[in-house]
């Protein structure tokens, strides 16, 4: 039995780093994704003041800014049906609302801040629909002649919040007890 008390034991400290935030700790995020729809709004728009549809600025070998605007979503899908626009902006703002209740319940900081970025995404994506009717997208990754579809600082933030929760996932600590190791006999 050791006399170390458990708060200052080695598995709590390498423990705490998952460990769950305060509500304070809430803002933070939160504020990650008002940060995201702010800047996907403010990036689009001030394309939309400098760009005709489809003009073409070449920063590197293989990005390039260009206006494209998809009036569906995942890459053009429901771009026909009328009520789209309304469809995806209301799934956007209940994702929106679902996630704003994960980031109210005590989670772990990288389940946080994945929150708070798609949260941003979401966002950004709602407010293209209702205000447009339509995703305003200009980030053209190319390799070799092969064009990735164009996508906003949105779809990045939704990007980057999943790839944090895939890798957060796969690297979580196992919950309950220590497993302890077979003894043979």
């Amino acid at each position: 039995m050791s006399n170390i008390p458990e708060s200052q034991s080695p598995r709590n400290a390498r423990h705490k780093k998952w460990t769950s935030f305060s509500s304070a700790e809430f803002g933070t995020y939160g504020r990650w994704g008002v940060v995201v729809a702010i800047g996907d709004a403010a990036t689009e728009y001030a394309l939309q003041l400098s760009f005709s549809d489809g003009a073409l600025v070449r920063v590197t070998g293989f990005l390039n800014l260009v206006l494209t605007r998809s009036t569906g979503a995942g890459l053009g899908e429901l771009g026909a049906v009328a009520w789209r626009w309304s469809f995806l902006a209301t799934t956007a703002l209940v994702f929106a609302v679902v996630l704003i209740g994960l980031l109210s319940t005590p989670l772990r900081w990288p389940q946080a801040a994945a929150y708070g970025l798609l949260l941003g995404g979401s966002l950004g994506n709602a407010i293209d629909h209702l205000m447009y009717a339509q995703l305003n997208d200009f980030v053209d990754f190319h390799l070799r002649g092969w064009h990735w579809p164009a996508f906003n600082l949105a779809d990045v933030a939704i990007l980057i919040g999943a790839a944090i929760l895939i890798v957060s996932t796969v690297l979580r600590e196992p919950s309950g007890p220590p497993s302890q190791p077979k003894t043979s006999r």
